[in-house]
């Protein structure tokens, strides 16, 4: 009896010893949050060093944010992975199996292009367990800036918005009595009783105004994590403004870009189309001086030559107009940072009936 009692005893510990495990397993993989892979943002036009600290203090970011465990770097960008699983696009399928080579449960992964005005940045986050992304909206903003430094604390601010959302925290006071404060537009406080503490700020950029009578003034401002801004204004006085302002309307690279882009592309079909009417005429030519026409073949021939003619002149009338929006939007970007004295290139689309062309010039 005693030798059954210890028995029993030992597989009751025993037991209790695997249960505590099981238990605790789970508990401790919780407590660590979930793998995350930061996959090497698409880059275009931004030097090394901009690049590497952003890519950086992203990791950083994630690290510091309990619901997630930062997979070690890698050098291979997001096409690139794709490429290595055998997918040519970021497919559901596709993005669970990049995740699953690196033992992953979430992916993070974006864009960040430049200009001579600017960056654009996009950031979205991917949730292999769901197969769909964790936010709702992809952060996709532009920022103009001087200032390299100012453009780097913006993109890292809505980085950090993702891991600490609407943690940041602004104090303002004014050189003068009674200075009404607004942030992005919308009234926050007065300094009439001190300076004016906000907190629980949306991180990254924001536009400070401070008005007085009939006078104001008003600078751009970058809140980050864990940094509270103290910030003194004067506004009797102008600031000079490092920021530029955000959103897409500023960015060139997405706007002009873009419609020179499309432009390009339609007017390379229409010259495809070209070479088929040219192709068509031929054999319309060549059914007409037949021994004996075949006025059914003859009229085919010539109807679809139509066709081709007019998808023709479709697409090269689409193209022209891409090519003449994109030229808007670059001397309507340029206008405002032009400088007295420097030159401004032109692009003026033109259509014949013989073809489309541009004339390009400018001033010096």
């Amino acid at each position: 009896m005693k030798h059954v009692a210890q028995g029993l005893w030992l597989v009751l510990l025993t037991g209790l010893a695997l249960g505590a495990l099981m238990w605790a397993t789970p508990q401790e993989a919780q407590a660590q949050g979930r793998q995350l892979l930061i996959v090497p943002f698409e880059r275009d036009n931004v030097d090394d060093l901009f690049y590497s600290t952003l890519m950086k203090q992203a990791r950083d970011a994630a690290g510091g944010a309990a619901e997630y465990v930062t997979l070690d770097p890698i050098d291979s960008d997001l096409n690139e992975l794709l490429f290595g699983v055998g997918c040519e696009d970021a497919s559901v399928e596709c993005m669970q199996m990049v995740a699953e080579t690196f033992g992953a449960q979430v992916i993070m992964y974006g864009k960040l292009w430049g200009n001579d005005r600017g960056i654009f940045l996009e950031v979205r986050i991917f949730d292999a367990q769901l197969g769909e992304d964790l936010l709702e909206e992809p952060v996709s903003r532009s920022f103009e800036s001087k200032d390299k430094e100012q453009l780097l604390k913006m993109a890292i601010g809505e980085i950090q918005q993702i891991f600490y959302p609407f943690t940041g925290e602004l104090t303002v006071s004014s050189t003068e009595p009674a200075t009404t404060i607004m942030l992005d537009g919308a009234e926050v406080g007065n300094t009439s009783n001190g300076p004016v503490k906000l907190t629980g700020l949306r991180l990254g950029e924001h536009v400070l105004t401070a008005a007085q009578g009939d006078t104001e003034v008003t600078q751009t401002i970058v809140l980050m994590h864990d940094t509270p801004e103290n910030i003194t204004v004067d506004p009797t006085k102008p600031i000079e403004d490092p920021g530029g302002g955000s959103g897409g309307e500023g960015f060139a690279h997405v706007g002009s870009v873009t419609a020179f882009s499309v432009g390009g592309a339609a007017l390379l079909t229409g010259a495809v189309f070209s070479v088929l009417v040219n192709s068509q005429n031929s054999e319309v030519e060549r059914l007409s001086n037949q021994p004996i026409p075949d006025a059914t073949a003859n009229n085919d021939a010539l109807q679809s030559g139509e066709r081709l003619n007019a998808l023709q002149f479709v697409f090269y009338g689409v193209g022209a107009t891409a090519i003449a929006v994109g030229a808007v939007l670059y001397l309507f970007e340029g206008d405002d940072s032009s400088e007295e004295g420097e030159g401004n290139a032109y692009i003026a689309p033109m259509m014949t009936g013989d073809g489309v062309g541009a004339s390009i010039g400018g001033t010096f």
